[in-house]
């Protein structure tokens, strides 16, 4: 356990402990991580198996989202962020289960496999390979990409019935304190692309109202 702990004392978390805009946005963010990032995502997969039904949801979305999670785990671990071991580690199971869920109720397209190959071959790049910057850029790239479709979808389908309130809702929070997390580690990559997925969770919020049926609940 001995490489466990000299780890630990290698986190900014640790080494700058104490009270500072570190420690405090490190706190918030493993609180949010399991206070709103997970049941959001919990929420998500429950309303598409309780539905049966993926109407209105972008697998796109999902397979960036999950890309870019397993990407961040990785890079984490390079910059021995003990923020985002925790999130990723957190966050990364439910998602199985909504890709498991999108993938059951709506026909996967030929996009879709070839952007699922395309994740496992960035995942595996940043594994592998150095400057674990640079697939975290790609991957946050993607990402970016990918939530945008979300938003883009739910006008397309003039629905949101299967899109739960509290995944972008949560998530746009999160992102906000994720921005200020990066901010103060000084990890512009890190505040530059939680600050840009904010924008787009805050708009798909927007457009989760507009289209919402009424009988359906702000879950």
């Amino acid at each position: 356990m001995e490489w466990f702990w000299n780890f630990v004392i290698s986190t900014p978390e640790y080494q700058h402990f104490g009270w500072n805009l570190i420690s405090g946005s490190f706190l918030i963010t493993v609180g949010l991580t399991f206070g709103l990032q997970l049941p959001g995502l919990t929420n998500q997969a429950k309303t598409i198996w309780k539905n049966q039904s993926a109407g209105g949801i972008e697998m796109l979305t999902f397979i960036a989202f999950f890309t870019y999670f397993v990407v961040f785990l990785v890079y984490a671990f390079s910059i021995h962020s003990g923020a985002g071991i925790v999130n990723a580690l957190v966050l990364l199971p439910p998602q199985l289960f909504i890709l498991m869920g999108v993938a059951r109720f709506k026909k996967l397209r030929k996009i879709d496999m070839f952007v699922a190959v395309v994740g496992i071959a960035l995942f595996l790049c940043a594994v592998i390979l150095s400057h674990k910057e640079i697939f975290f850029l790609i991957a946050s790239v993607a990402v970016f990409i990918g939530l945008t479709l979300q938003p883009l979808e739910m006008v397309k389908t003039k629905t949101s019935a299967n899109v739960a309130l509290s995944f972008p809702f949560n998530f746009a929070i999160v992102a906000v304190v994720w921005a200020i997390y990066g901010a103060a580690i000084h990890d512009w990559f890190l505040a530059g692309a939680s600050g840009s997925f904010a924008i787009v969770y805050l708009f798909t919020v927007i457009l989760w109202f507009k289209y919402r049926p009424k009988h359906i609940k702000l879950v």
